[in-house]
This record gives structure tokens, sequence and C-alpha cells, in this order.
């Protein structure tokens, strides 16, 4: 699973021509820290453009992947994703309708 979101990410950077500085894949959840411009271009992509993408990606090869491993060992990782794989949640389900974005404005805060 953190092979799709990691290939989610570069796709995002690649279709959009953001910089994507760093990020952190948490077993529930991913930390993202990007530049949301093109290279050369001073008007931002939307942030919801952005999590569009990404949850487009992680929502069609995650689920194939999550219920890959389900089938195989019966379980999964965390009570909230075996929740999903037996019903519990829509099956369109798979991650919160929105993302947390903050804006830092200050190389101090930046680092």
């Amino acid at each position: 699973m953190k092979r799709v979101v990691v290939e989610a990410l570069d796709q995002m950077r690649t279709k959009f021509g953001i910089c994507l500085m760093a990020y952190v894949v948490i077993p529930e959840h991913v930390h993202v820290l990007l530049l949301p411009h093109r290279r050369g271009e001073d008007q931002p992509i939307s942030i919801t453009d952005l999590l569009l993408c990404f949850k487009q990606h992680v929502g069609c090869f995650g689920k194939e992947r999550l219920r890959e491993v389900c089938r195989r060992d019966g379980r999964l990782w965390s009570d909230p994703f075996n929740r999903w794989a037996y019903g519990e949640f829509d099956k369109r389900d798979l991650m919160n309708t929105r993302g947390y974005d903050r804006n830092i404005v200050s190389e101090s805060e930046l680092r």
C-alpha cells in the first residue's frame, strides 16, 4: 500500500509539474510538503485538484492492493482497514473526503 501512495505522489508531481519537497507515509495517512506551482509559474494549482489526482490513484490501485493482501493473509494491518475490508463502510470509502492543508508562510516555519 505504501508503494501505491508513493506512486500517486509521483503521478501528481509529474502531471502538475509541482515541487514535491518531502513526504511521510504512515499506516493510515500521509504528510506531504509541496510547492503547488508549476515550474516558472506564479499561479498556484488548487489543492483540491492535487488531492483529487492523488485520491483517484490511491482509491483505484490501493483498493486493488488491499483486496490482494486481505485474500492472501485473511486480514489487513489495521482495524480501520479491516473494518473496510469486511464491509462496515461503503466499499467506495477508503479515505477521508478531505485533506487538511496548511500554508507555510516563512522560511523558519518551513524548517
